[in-house]
């Protein structure tokens, strides 16, 4: 979905529940602006450990997990557009795609930065959990994202315990060696 953005005034472009706000003076020219919605197969590499949160469940006949379901979405055209103020952008995401133990709190958006070939959050602006949107304010266009970032799970450490090891035996360093009898010497030499 495109559309022409004057200038010098406010406007927005919405595609299902994704949505631009581009403020009033933001922009030193007109422009034509778009938005794409975008599958899985569509999307640069996600680094290890980054998970991609953005769904669009307004349409009902395509599934979260479905390989044809929203996975981010394509601003265009690339590059920097917002000079004077930043635009707002609003993705969408889906609670169930989650990991267990995070929260909604832990959602950002990110962009694609093509140059660097990485992913790169956005400034966060506020989060709609009612709606489940993700608010943020960028400069420029490229793909988007709502992901989470997990972070390793840390092993639990254990209390010390002075006797833990005392049913440890000592170290015996001929365990598993065996024992060959010195030469003795003889007539022949041998």
């Amino acid at each position: 979905m495109s559309k022409y953005f004057a200038g010098t005034l406010a406007d927005s472009l919405s595609v299902g529940r994704a949505e631009l706000k581009v403020p009033r003076g933001s922009m030193e020219r007109a422009k034509i602006l778009s938005i794409t919605p975008l599958c899985k197969g569509e999307l640069p590499h996600l680094p290890a450990g980054m998970v991609n949160v953005t769904a669009d469940r307004s349409n009902p006949t395509v599934a979260a997990h479905s390989k044809d379901s929203i996975a981010g979405y394509r601003f265009l055209p690339h590059g920097e557009h917002f000079v004077h103020s930043l635009a707002s952008i609003t993705v969408p995401y889906d609670s169930t795609l989650i990991p267990q133990g995070y929260t909604a709190e832990d959602i950002h958006t990110y962009y694609y930065d093509e140059l660097k070939a990485q992913w790169v959050m956005l400034r966060h602006k506020a989060l709609d959990k009612d709606k489940e949107l993700v608010m943020a304010e960028t400069s420029h266009f490229t793909d988007v994202i709502n992901g989470i970032i997990k972070v390793p799970e840390s092993p639990e450490t254990q209390n010390y315990v002075p006797t833990g090891i005392s049913e440890l035996k000592a170290a015996d360093p001929s365990a598993g060696i065996t024992a060959v009898s010195a030469p003795t010497a003889n007539q022949s030499g041998t």
